[in-house]
């Protein structure tokens, strides 16, 4: 979201608790409507603003800020029928230029994605509305959404439970014999092993993953300090434990991937352009069999532009994919 509409807010904020200490009365119908105008208009230039440097505001993240900020007021009603009145004004006015990425509607209901969705609600948001896949593949349903987010938490608890048993495991190890892990190559094998499993399920885990990631740099230091020659292999070893820490990588080799094999380019497209151009050079580096390669990406992006991709963004893709090339 625009800073220049957070900063906005907080001095909506701001007026409104300045007039509350002041005893002011409940808003009237045509003040909350003045109020309401007054804010919408410079939401109007910022939005505009964006558009014009071919950026975008979230707006569901925006309503959703929105929505939680009330509860930062102890229920001052007069916020509260602002802030409802503002939603109401953007959804009304914006809502048909919400990006799929941000959120959908389901009869009318606005569904937004998950901050950090996990590997089965992120397909659905890639799918949702992508020229990219299959026709039959971009309609999602909130029953859709549901079912993933179930399997997502499923991941979720699972990940939080194998990362504290290994933190067990370790914290064991170190008792009976000090910095025994640290030197240990199979005790990094296995924190790495809980990244890779990590990437592969998506959702809010960075904390745990920090933490993994910190055991994993500690280890090493002090492998490369008491094994010097085996410097080699170690970095050989850790580069190839982040290629299998890409998420799309991770999540598309799982046994249950939600990600069918004709989705595959379409699902590399989706993601970032450094992911895209990792992929370009390891399909450089292992031609002529890796798969896709370039003629591959071409011919999807070729078919996708004339369903009506962005060119500007094709362009950026095929970049990307022949970055450093």
């Amino acid at each position: 979201m625009s800073w220049i509409i957070l900063v906005l807010v907080f001095i909506f904020i701001g007026y409104v608790i300045y007039s509350r200490k002041k005893g002011a009365p409940q808003f009237s119908p045509e003040k909350i409507k003045d109020l309401t105008a007054e804010q919408m208009k410079e939401i109007d230039k910022e939005i505009a603003r964006l558009s014009q440097e071919g950026g975008r505001l979230s707006i569901p993240i925006f309503l959703k800020n929105l929505e939680e900020s009330k509860a930062e007021h102890g229920g001052d009603q007069r916020y509260i029928a602002v802030i409802d009145n503002m939603k109401k004004e953007i959804i009304n006015k914006y809502g048909a230029y919400i990006h799929p990425e941000d959120a959908f509607f389901e009869n009318g209901e606005m569904i937004i994605w998950s901050e950090y969705p996990g590997c089965f609600e992120r397909h659905l948001q890639r799918r949702y509305k992508n020229v990219l896949f299959p026709p039959e593949r971009r309609p999602i349903s909130k029953k859709d959404i549901e079912e993933a987010r179930e399997k997502d938490k499923l991941d979720q608890d699972r990940f939080i439970k194998a990362a504290k048993n290994l933190g067990a495991e370790l914290e064991i190890s170190e008792d009976k014999i000090p910095l025994s892990t640290l030197k240990d190559s199979t005790a990094l094998q296995k924190v790495q092993a809980v990244l890779e499993q990590g990437a592969s399920i998506g959702g809010n885990i960075q904390d745990v993953i920090l933490l993994l990631e910190d055991t994993e740099k500690k280890m090493i230091e002090y492998m490369n300090k008491i094994m010097p020659d085996g410097k080699e292999l170690l970095d050989q070893a850790m580069s190839l434990s982040r290629v299998e820490r890409n998420q799309y990588m991770a999540q598309s080799k799982r046994k249950d991937t939600p990600i069918l094999p004709v989705e595959e380019v379409p699902t590399l497209l989706s993601e970032d352009l450094d992911t895209i151009s990792g992929f370009g050079l390891l399909s450089r580096s292992m031609a002529p069999n890796f798969r896709p390669n370039e003629a591959d990406i071409n011919r999807h992006l070729d078919e996708a532009i004339g369903q009506g991709f962005s060119k500007d963004r094709a362009r950026d893709i095929m970049n990307a994919w022949n970055h450093n090339q």
